[in-house]
């Protein structure tokens, strides 16, 4: 069609009655109607997804604050859905310029959260666990004993733990002595410390795996008991050479009796590093051994949060209260609370009664001081 011809379009047009009409054209020609709204209409993006694929069309903006929603923008063009802001197409959430968490502690970040290590908590792994538990339920206890072999005379071979005199001896001595103990529980073996002359004096310790417990100085006299009765046994019913050696034990047969275990050595080597002086050792009414702070309500001292929680950071066990945009906590075990909208509530109300006051004192003052006033305009009349 040439520029600059000029025609009306037909129009509908609603009368008053409710009869439609249609007003001729001014000319054969026609045009395409302009747009109804005054604003120039955007740029149609270059490629378009199909009909119904505007779910596919999205665009995070940013991770929600507990990492887990997405906000999704969409533009819409007639029937289809344009990606704003260089957003692609089907592209997973993630992928797309989303923020990804920061996870502290060794944490790892899988799209959605923080995956944290065992021993640490927290949407940022920043929390450590105030309880870390082990397999630990035994320790080994080391009984050291003395027994004399009667059958046998000492010889300088024995002095030499390399020759075949004394790995002879050695294993008749440990097969014997096995039978002996195996009676006890947790009999593990026994290792011979020392040879010497009067018949064969064999010195020796005999290793329990006793079970844990938080006196370990009753269990090792438990188990020390315990061996003496089995030396006390071969005396009566041994005595009578029924092995390869005939043995007998002295009355007071036990020289010594330690431990090496440590519960604090074996938490300083299981929990967190540059943390491990805020943990405990602690041993469950089972019988296991358990790592501690004083987050934990099974040690004494523990720390009380009252209205909220405890938790272990990098400068020890500290107490997050609960609700603080709702509540104000003077103290830093959130023993007390202040709720905002009482307080909120309260300050007008002082306000309007400091308010009150002041205006019932200033009405009272003037009220004193209008009969004086009074009287001496009566005063002035009178002079």
């Amino acid at each position: 069609m040439a520029s600059g011809d000029t025609s009306t379009a037909p129009t509908d047009t609603t009368t008053a009655s409710g009869e439609t009409s249609t007003a001729p054209a001014t000319s054969t020609q026609t045009t395409t109607p302009k747009p109804s709204i005054s604003a120039p209409a955007p740029a149609a993006p270059a490629s378009l997804p199909a009909d119904g694929d505007s779910a596919r069309c999205r665009l995070p903006e940013r991770l929600s604050p507990g990492g887990r929603g997405w906000v999704r923008v969409f533009s819409v063009w007639g029937q289809h859905c344009a990606c704003v802001l260089g957003a692609g197409f089907g592209d997973p959430p993630h992928t797309q310029g989303s923020l990804p968490v920061d996870c502290l502690n060794g944490g790892t970040y899988d799209g959605k959260k923080c995956i944290c290590k065992s021993e640490f908590n927290g949407p940022q792994c920043e929390f450590a666990e105030d309880v870390i538990p082990t397999n630990v339920s035994t320790f080994q206890a080391e009984v050291e004993v003395q027994v004399k072999v009667t059958n046998k005379n000492f010889s300088e071979e024995l002095n030499n733990k390399s020759s075949p005199v004394y790995m002879e001896f050695e294993e008749q001595f440990k097969k014997q002595m096995d039978t002996v103990y195996k009676r006890m529980t947790g009999y593990k073996g026994i290792v011979i410390l020392s040879l010497r002359q009067g018949s064969i004096v064999v010195d020796h310790t005999v290793i329990i795996e006793a079970p844990l417990s938080n006196n370990l100085d009753a269990t090792l006299e438990s188990v020390t008991k315990q061996v003496v009765k089995q030396l006390e046994d071969i005396n009566t019913t041994t005595g009578n050479c029924t092995g390869t050696f005939c043995l007998t034990a002295p009355p007071n047969p036990v020289k010594n009796a330690t431990t090496n275990f440590s519960a604090a050595d074996i938490c300083k080597q299981i929990v967190p590093q540059d943390l491990a002086q805020y943990y405990y050792p602690h041993i469950t009414e089972k019988g296991t051994l358990c790592c501690l702070t004083r987050c934990s309500q099974d040690l004494p001292d523990f720390l009380n949060c009252n209205y909220g929680q405890c938790q272990l950071t990098s400068s020890g066990p500290q107490c997050t209260c609960a609700n603080k945009d709702v509540f104000w906590y003077p103290g830093d075990r959130c023993q007390t609370r202040v709720s905002k909208v009482g307080v909120g509530m309260a300050v007008p109300l002082v306000v309007l009664f400091i308010a009150g006051i002041i205006l019932v004192t200033f009405l009272g003052r003037a009220r004193r001081r209008r009969p004086l006033a009074w009287l001496r305009g009566q005063t002035a009349k009178l002079c």
